[in-house]
């Protein structure tokens, strides 16, 4: 029995809840890949831009190499998590390969906190509402995951501490760049940190996030 085959015993249930039928879908990308992987990595977004509200499955969206802009992103950044050397230096900018950073992503598992699609923009409140009553199982599908490091890109702090209420810090530790991080009661490490959609440069987020692995010691 695969994780992922967990994952979709929970979606069915999900999906009866929601009563709709533009479900989006997450999980681990490549369930070999990511048990071999170094370091477990799970990113955890809003929600999935599907204005038109057909459904489908991250996994094999990205699977299947469809990427965009946001997945290159993913890929880049977990490129240089699970390639950083003993210092904790990323590969620099130049000597990545796109088809490296693919593969780097396959590696990690994606998720959204709510499942069905947005339109490019979140709303607050709803995310919100959507989170306490799903509660039980957006940390049901962290479990099944079960990955060392949470990366997040909520841009919101009411979000972030509605979907990690049970931190082992009451107060975020800020890393001294209006970038925070804590730990859960099961010592994964969750850093709060951009959507890979923002306007910041690409290469400006990677070395930020080089430099945030390196001062949370991971």
């Amino acid at each position: 029995m695969t994780k992922n085959w967990i994952l979709d015993e929970l979606f069915d249930v999900w999906k009866d809840v929601d009563a709709t039928s533009n479900f989006v879908t997450d999980g681990i990308i490549d369930e070999g890949l990511y048990e071999d992987a170094k370091l477990k990595i799970l990113f955890v977004m809003k929600e999935p831009n599907d204005p038109n509200g057909t459904g489908w499955d991250f996994r094999e969206h990205f699977r299947n190499n469809n990427l965009g802009v946001f997945g290159k992103t993913l890929a880049v950044w977990a490129h240089g998590i699970l390639n950083k050397d003993l210092n904790g230096d990323f590969p620099t900018w130049e000597e990545y390969a796109y088809e490296e950073a693919y593969h780097s992503l396959r590696h990690t598992a994606f998720m959204n906190v709510k499942k069905t699609g947005g339109k490019g923009f979140s709303n607050a409140l709803e995310m919100i509402e959507y989170t306490k009553k799903h509660f039980e199982n957006i940390r049901t599908e962290i479990d099944i995951i079960d990955p060392k490091l949470i990366i997040t890109g909520f841009s919101w702090p009411n979000l972030r501490d509605a979907v990690f209420p049970d931190v082992v810090h009451k107060d975020w530790l800020n890393t001294g760049y209006n970038v925070f991080w804590n730990m859960d009661r099961s010592d994964r490490i969750i850093l709060d940190f951009y959507h890979p959609s923002s306007r910041i440069p690409e290469t400006v987020s990677y070395v930020m996030l080089e430099k945030m692995i390196k001062l949370i010691g991971i």
